[in-house]
């Protein structure tokens, strides 16, 4: 069943669109200029054309009763589109891309019509303006139909497909021509191709900005350019998804051996993985939302919620209590109430946990990291509370601690406690330079001394690579494609994930290892429809989750499964040869633990 938010559901004299293959519609003769009042009346004001200036915030000024007009009548249909030709499919990818001039601000039009076409290789849907002031630009991806702007109140309420080319304009001006403009509702295609619909969504409130929806059954490859006043948008109609090239979750070579257990969660509880089969260790009411195994692979960590707490709420904001067991889940036992348990961290000597915990009453949440021994004593903050909320404890092997610290400025760091309780940061000499802005996640090689980390571009959304000494020594800095991320140190490097583009539906990957001597070394490259999620090492052998979600957003940067999302553990070999899933689940994976570190 179609439907349309409340603003578009009155606007009835608009056109409904009929996409035929070849074909378009003409939108009827722009109307005059109208004001608010006039629109949400429902009909045109017969005054003469003036300059568009009014948005579309409401008004309380009284308007004159509107004129009686009649429904538009379809006009004319074109001539079919030309013979087809089959066109080379360059710059073609799910990647999110600009168009128009990237210097351009404010533009003002109508939208006229919207015609499609087919060629051989693409559906080809034009967006044609008229009145345009300005120049079209913008920015369009690909993404699933969770991304799609729900919350935006003028417009067509229904996601157009269960994937969609959005189309963002950000800069579309909210006067009068673009309230007269005819798409309102969700539109149905019929052309047999790749397209299901278009939409169309805007926030009242705002004077600029809307989105324009392609809907698809799939997610498609697309390219998108801009002719004077048209948008054309091309999507690949004949390509396989999910991708056929993706050896991230393609079984080559012999199984990579893994001589200890894998320990991760899922559904609320610790699961052991040994010799193919995955067990859960202890099962119980309340959700166990951290994990950590000690050094000696004798005991686990966990930080343990109570079994009605709010998703949206882990793993910080719930009163979440660590605990510790034997492997197997024997002997549970409660090491400290603080308000809040998560990311548990075992010491290199196996004696004392690190967590974080959120010290703060209420929303948001301020972190901080504290220390328990794990036999007797009392659990102790790390810091005493300032500006900066602190997380993701790591151990280095003399006894430091590694974590994030993050205010509300936006700005995180990494900083290094000794073991006088003097902190320090290391990041210091690389967030001095203009080209990063923060830190994202970071990994520690505890016997080497060594953080890797994400940092944070300040000129777009991505992340380069760099490698640290402890005392803030930069070793290496990578900068390639859009997010690269660490995922393990092992015995033969660092293995990270480069990820080529920003993508809201397919990512394209490379996984690389850069060894401690030598250069860097690609192991794997493809494309996947599924997330890398959590991920760890064990001799020679990378393990990491590979996640099915439906949510929006880019991918790339480590977002862990959901409960409701499904799941697989795969191994490969540290050079790329050898890969194997080992374990499937209907339910998220997450807190991926190797014994063998």
């Amino acid at each position: 069943m179609k439907q349309c938010w409340p603003v578009a559901s009155r606007l009835h004299y608009l056109l409904a669109l009929l996409l035929l293959v070849g074909c378009s519609i003409d939108a009827p003769p722009p109307a005059a200029p109208i004001n608010r009042e006039t629109a949400l009346a429902l009909t045109p004001s017969p005054t003469s054309t003036t300059a568009p200036t009014s948005t579309l915030t409401p008004t309380m000024t009284a308007t004159a009763a509107p004129t009686p007009t009649t429904e538009p009548t379809e006009e004319p249909t074109e001539a079919p589109a030309a013979t087809a030709t089959a066109e080379p499919l360059v710059d073609v990818s799910y990647c999110r891309r600009a168009f128009g001039p990237l210097t351009a601000a404010r533009f003002s039009a109508r939208l006229e019509r919207v015609k499609t076409a087919q060629t051989e290789d693409f559906d080809q849907v034009t967006f044609v303006f008229g009145n345009l002031d300005g120049q079209l630009h913008g920015e369009a991806t690909c993404m699933l139909a969770a991304g799609w702007p729900f919350d935006a109140d003028y417009g067509a309420g229904a996601v157009p497909g269960d994937a969609v080319i959005a189309v963002t304009l950000d800069d579309w001006a909210h006067d009068d021509l673009f309230a007269s403009s005819p798409l309102t509702e969700t539109t149905e295609i019929t052309t047999g191709g790749a397209l299901e619909g278009i939409s169309y969504a805007a926030r009242s409130l705002e004077s600029r900005g809307a989105v324009l929806g392609i809907g698809l059954s799939e997610p498609r490859p697309f390219r998108i350019r801009v002719q004077t006043n048209e948008l054309i948008v091309e999507v690949e109609r004949n390509a396989a998804f999910p991708p056929s090239d993706d050896p991230l979750g393609q079984t080559a070579g012999d199984e990579p051996l893994l001589a200890e257990p894998i320990f991760f969660l899922q559904n609320g509880d610790v699961y052991r993985l040994q010799n193919g089969q995955a067990r859960p260790v202890l099962e119980t009411p309340e959700l166990e939302t951290g994990l950590a195994v000690s050094p000696d692979g004798t005991l686990l960590a966990t930080c343990r919620a109570p079994a009605d707490s709010e998703p949206f709420a882990l793993p910080y904001e719930t009163r979440a209590t660590l605990w510790v067991m034997g492997v197997d889940g024997s002997d549970p036992q409660q090491l400290a109430d603080v308000g809040g348990c998560a990311e548990p961290s075992f010491a290199t000597s196996g004696k004392t946990i690190a967590f974080t915990a959120n010290i703060a009453p209420s929303p948001p949440a301020v972190l901080q990291v504290w220390t328990a021994p794990v036999v007797g004593g009392e659990a102790v903050p790390t810091a005493a509370p300032d500006e900066w909320s602190r997380s993701q404890p790591h151990w280095l092997a003399d006894g430091r601690l590694v974590y994030r610290a993050s205010n509300d400025r936006g700005q995180s760091i990494v900083l290094v406690r000794e073991v006088d309780g003097e902190e320090r940061e290391v990041t210091a000499r690389i967030l001095t330079d203009v080209a990063y802005e923060g830190v994202g996640n970071f990994i520690v090689d505890e016997a080497n001394n060594q953080i890797a980390l994400e940092a944070l571009r300040s000129a777009d959304d991505g992340a380069d690579l760099v490698v640290l000494r402890v005392d803030g020594t930069p070793l290496a800095v990578e900068q390639r494609g859009y997010w690269q991320r660490p995922l393990a140190f092992t015995d033969e490097g660092l293995v990270y994930l480069t990820v080529e583009c920003p993508s809201e539906s397919v990512m394209r990957y490379t996984v690389r290892r850069r060894p401690p001597q030598g250069s860097v070394e690609t192991l794997v490259s493809g494309s996947t429809a599924m997330g890398i999620g959590s991920a760890t090492a064990q001799d020679e052998t990378l393990i990491y989750v590979r996640t099915t979600s439906a949510a929006g957003g880019v991918r790339g940067p480590m977002a862990e499964a959901g409960l409701g999302e499904r799941a697989q553990i795969w191994t490969m070999s540290l050079d790329g040869t050898a890969r194997a899933e080992v374990h499937s689940a209907t339910t998220g994976i997450t807190s991926l633990q190797s014994t063998g570190r």
